[in-house]
């Protein structure tokens, strides 16, 4: 299985157990259109559309 597909089966095993109120939740930071374009390398005129 690909690195994306064992991702996805991870989060939603958590997603299950989240609901279930087993476990703690995940709570990841948002991060800034800034931010993603500068580690996809593009610039903003690129991202843009």
């Amino acid at each position: 299985m690909s690195a994306f597909g064992e991702d996805l089966v991870q989060s939603l095993n958590e997603a299950l157990a989240h609901a279930r109120g087993e476990g703690p939740a995940m709570v990841h930071t948002p991060l800034t259109p800034r931010e993603v374009r500068k580690q996809a390398k593009l610039t903003h005129a690129q991202m843009a559309p």
